[in-house]
Order: C-alpha cells, then structure tokens, then sequence
C-alpha cells in the first residue's frame, strides 16, 4: 500500500513539475483559450471581455485554488491511511509517520486584511 501511495505522489509531483515548466514559457493564443476556456470553465464572452492582468489574476487564483484541494485531498488520504493502519500496529502512529509531503514544512497563515490596508490597496489601483 505504501509504495502504490508513493508511485501516485511521485506521479502527481511530476504532472506539477510539467506544468510548472510550461508555465514560464509563452504561450500563444491558443494555449490561452485552452486554459480560459476548457481548463477555468470560462464562457467565450467572460474570456473576450478580461484583460491580461485579470486573466493572470484569476489564473493564478484558480491555480492556488486547485492546490489547496489537492492538498487536502491528499490530508484526506494520509489520515484515513494511519486510521485503518493503527490497529495492526503496537505503537500508535501519526499520519506523518505514513506520509511526509512537501507543504508540510509550510505554516498556513490565513490573515484577514484591515480596512486601511484595503483602502490603501484600492487608493494605489484606482487612485484617490
């Protein structure tokens, strides 16, 4: 079981290096619409009216966003692996005892904006 779990991490490591390495290239327009429109879920009108920075901007959104369920996906899956492991063990097991992963070393830190830093932010975009 451990190493079908590995060769699927290793696997889903090496789909994110792909992509990562395709991303720094340019892309022509083509690429772009494929993205837009089959990989976002974009409409053709939603796509046409953006522009470049907010496509980038919900890109980038988008990106992150399929990060975080990945990732817990894989949470998901290291914790009911040690929940289903811990009764044929003698000593009791952590979940990070089946499975490190490369956010783990990352904090999580969810912090809400003030209402200064967003007036400072809208005041920078859109002027006074």
């Amino acid at each position: 079981m451990y190493g079908a779990f590995c060769c699927l991490f290793y696997q889903a490591e090496q789909r994110r290096k792909k992509v990562n390495t395709q991303a720094s290239e340019s892309l022509d327009w083509d690429a772009l619409e494929a993205i837009g429109l089959g990989e976002m879920g974009m409409s053709v009108e939603e796509f046409y009216n953006m522009t470049p920075r907010q496509f980038h901007n919900k890109r980038e959104g988008f990106q992150r966003h399929i990060q975080y369920h990945t990732e817990l996906l894989w949470e998901t899956t290291r914790w009911q692996a040690a929940v289903n492991v811990a009764p044929h063990t003698k000593r009791r097991i952590s979940p990070k005892d089946l499975a490190v992963f490369p956010w783990d070393g990352r904090k999580k830190v969810h912090k809400a904006a003030s209402f200064e830093e967003v007036q400072k932010g809208i005041n920078k975009v859109f002027g006074k």
